[in-house]
C-alpha cells in the first residue's frame, strides 16, 4: 500500500512539474506588449535614466534585452517589473540613437538628444518591428525624412555597426568619428584592415575620423 501511494505522489509531482513548466514555457512565447517610451523619442534628456514601458512582467525577459547605441554609448539596462530602465553616464553629449534587440533582432529604435544646450528637432515615434504591438502615431514625416538625411549623410555606416571580429571593434562615437578598438592584435595589421573594410563598403578612410585604441 506504501508503494502505490508513494507511485502517486511521483506520479503527481511529475505531472504538476510538467504543467508548471507549460504555464512558464507559454509565458515566455507571448510577444512583448509596449506601451510607452519615457521619455518619448527626440525629447533632449539631461539626466538618465530612461524607461520603456510594458504591458506585462518583464522578469522572463530580462536576459534577452540588448542595447545598441550611435554613436557608442555605456549603457545599464535594469528590469523592474513591467518597467525595462535604461541609464548611462552623465557625460554623453549630442544626438545619440537607440536600438533595442530582443534575442538579437531589432525591436525598438529611438533617438534622444544627451545634455543641455541642444536643439531637438520634431520628436520622432520609437520604430517597431512587426512582432512589437504598435504604440500609435508614426510622427511628422518631414521630421522623419530630416532625421534620416541626418542618419545618411554622419552615420552613412549605420547598418554594418557596430562590427567586431577577433582583431578588432569598431562602432561611431560621433558624426563621421569612428572608434577602433585593437585586441591585441598588430596594430599595423589592424588597421590595414580596417581601411580594407571602409574601402569594401565604399567609402575611402579620408571620408571618416578614425580613433584608435
Amino acid at each position: 500500500m506504501k508503494e502505490y501511494r508513494r507511485y502517486w505522489l511521483v506520479a503527481l509531482l511529475a505531472a504538476l512539474a510538467v504543467v508548471f513548466g507549460w504555464l512558464y514555457w507559454q509565458r515566455r512565447q507571448l510577444p512583448l506588449q509596449f506601451q510607452e517610451l519615457r521619455p518619448p523619442s527626440g525629447a533632449r534628456v539631461a539626466k538618465p535614466p530612461a524607461e520603456l514601458v510594458f504591458g506585462q512582467d518583464l522578469t522572463s525577459w530580462q536576459k534577452r534585452f540588448q542595447l545598441e547605441t550611435m554613436p557608442a554609448l555605456t549603457t545599464k539596462l535594469t528590469v523592474k517589473k513591467n518597467i525595462l530602465q535604461i541609464s548611462w553616464p552623465d557625460s554623453g553629449r549630442g544626438r545619440y540613437f537607440f536600438r533595442l534587440l530582443v534575442d538579437d533582432k531589432p525591436y525598438l529604435s529611438w533617438q534622444y538628444y544627451l545634455g543641455p544646450a541642444v536643439t531637438p528637432t520634431p520628436a520622432v515615434s520609437p520604430t517597431l518591428t512587426p512582432v512589437a504591438t504598435n504604440s500609435g502615431e508614426r510622427g511628422d514625416p518631414q521630421a522623419v525624412r530630416q532625421t534620416l538625411e541626418e542618419i545618411s549623410r554622419d552615420y552613412p555606416l549605420i547598418r554594418y555597426l557596430p562590427f567586431s571580429n577577433q582583431d578588432f571593434a569598431i562602432n561611431y562615437s560621433g558624426p563621421r568619428q569612428l572608434t577602433v578598438k585593437i585586441k591585441g592584435a598588430p596594430a599595423a595589421r589592424v588597421k590595414d584592415e580596417v581601411l580594407r573594410w571602409l574601402t569594401n563598403h565604399g567609402y575611402q578612410p579620408a571620408s571618416h575620423e578614425i580613433i584608435w585604441q
